[in-house]
């Protein structure tokens, strides 16, 4: 890899960008769209992963080398921080992950990152949701259990408003100058294509996108769903996801009903 010289973005405060420097990146992703399979492609790019989940009041600092743990309890690597500091941790070719929105106040604060969204068909990350959290227990044994009896409607009763609501407000990085949203389905079914967007975006050369995907699938990840509980996406679900608006959010995040 070598480092490309940044184009000076006119919307940007030039103060803050160093065109000599590889950039500081934020991953902003909606939750279940691959994060953690993007996270894998921006090392194999070149970018240092601090292990870092930024929130908006807290990070979770995750250990590489006790991924059951992180998995299992991820309130053990809780760090009480708030984002306008911890974003400060995060330096120059180095990346931390988020499911951070663009707000006024998040897009002040990242200005002087590149920032690389992920968004998902919502009926696939709702699911991989209802499996997560049905096979690692994530959100409680109650839930776990109620989803593993009665499918993923159970998730979505208690989550799926808030996730369908806040899942069409990633797509406005989009509109941000120093961000780029890509598609998971790109990713998985385009490799070459969607890794050389983001290897552009990032200033970066990269000759062979099918092997840096192969590499970045064989990292360990976080959230890698090999060997989750098997869940079917049946009527009830998608009675349930036609009421909370969800062919309109599909629609709003590029993606035919």
């Amino acid at each position: 890899m070598c480092w490309g010289r940044w184009k000076t973005m006119n919307k940007l405060n030039d103060s803050f960008l160093d065109e000599t420097l590889p950039p500081k990146v934020l991953l902003a992703t909606q939750r279940k769209a691959g994060t953690y399979l993007l996270a894998a492609i921006l090392a194999e790019l070149g970018w240092h992963h601090t292990h870092f989940h930024i929130s908006r009041n807290k990070l979770q600092a995750y250990d590489p080398y006790r991924m059951d743990l992180s998995v299992a309890n991820p309130r053990m690597f809780d760090v009480s921080i708030p984002q306008h500091k911890s974003l400060k941790l995060i330096r120059h070719g180095e990346f931390a992950v988020s499911h951070l929105r663009p707000n006024r106040g998040v897009l002040r604060l990242t200005q002087d990152f590149r920032v690389v969204g992920c968004v998902r068909d919502l009926r696939a990350s709702l699911m991989s949701w209802a499996r997560f959290l049905a096979s690692t227990e994530r959100r409680g044994e109650a839930l776990a259990e109620d989803i593993r009896a009665r499918g993923p409607v159970a998730f979505i009763e208690k989550l799926g408003r808030r996730e369908i609501r806040q899942a069409r407000q990633f797509l406005a990085w989009q509109d941000q100058p120093n961000a780029i949203v890509l598609k998971f389905e790109d990713m998985m079914g385009d490799p070459a294509s969607a890794i050389g967007q983001l290897a552009d975006f990032l200033g970066v050369q990269v000759t062979d996108p099918a092997a840096v995907m192969a590499r970045a699938k064989a990292r360990p990840t976080l959230t890698k769903s090999e060997g989750y509980i098997e869940l079917d996406w049946g009527e009830a679900e998608e009675a349930l996801f036609q009421r909370l608006g969800g062919p309109a959010a599909n629609r709003a995040l590029g993606y035919a009903d």
